[in-house]
């Protein structure tokens, strides 16, 4: 399923048809069957792993309007759905877990089941949390980090770039606060190991 998908992704990222359709008949010819191809193997995919994400099986299909007849496992990859079928409103299928989630479901987990269940038997609220303006904040960071990767796309000037991350890094940091989280220290950058 992974060597499928990550072949999937690798035919989209190395064709780039979003690129083709803007160029020659032949380039715009190429990238209907690079877009075809990929969605077929979206259906493929689909019908894969609905044993074991049935939900998210029955939501990929649902938005290539795939009809059950593609819901057996082929002996041999083929065209699953017909040249010129039309798919259906694209969305997320898998929603982004927030760092905020993260953190209060590792403080609800962490430790010992027994020590857990002598929490949850004298509930307390945590230290600082403010909901309302936790609310407010989630609400702020995502416009922000909205506003931080669009700069990005339109390749906007790095000091202009830096300073909105800023505004970012802060909120997230007040969000932090008002969720009642524990400041982590900084240092943990994301990307590859040397």
């Amino acid at each position: 399923v992974f060597s499928i998908s990550r072949l999937g992704n690798q035919l989209m990222q190395h064709n780039t048809p979003w690129k083709l359709v803007k160029g020659s008949p032949m380039e715009l010819a190429r990238a209907g069957t690079v877009v075809g191809l990929s969605v077929n193997l979206a259906c493929l995919l689909s019908v894969l792993v609905q044993p074991y994400l049935p939900t998210l099986s029955a939501r990929l299909q649902e938005q290539l309007k795939a009809p059950p007849s593609v819901n057996v496992i082929p002996e041999q990859f083929h065209m699953m759905l017909p040249p010129g079928h039309k798919i259906g409103e694209p969305s997320p299928l898998v929603e982004e877990i927030k760092a905020a989630t993260i953190a209060q479901l590792k403080a609800k987990y962490a430790g010992k089941q027994a020590d857990r269940k002598e929490k949850e038997e004298a509930p307390a609220a945590p230290a600082g949390q403010d909901k309302e303006l936790a609310t407010k904040l989630e609400k702020e960071v995502a416009e922000q980090g909205d506003k931080v990767r669009l700069l990005k796309t339109d390749k906007a000037e790095k000091a202009v770039i830096d300073v909105e991350v800023k505004k970012l890094i802060d909120m997230k940091k007040q969000l932090g606060v008002a969720l009642g989280q524990p400041e982590v220290a900084p240092g943990g950058k994301k990307g590859k190991k040397k």
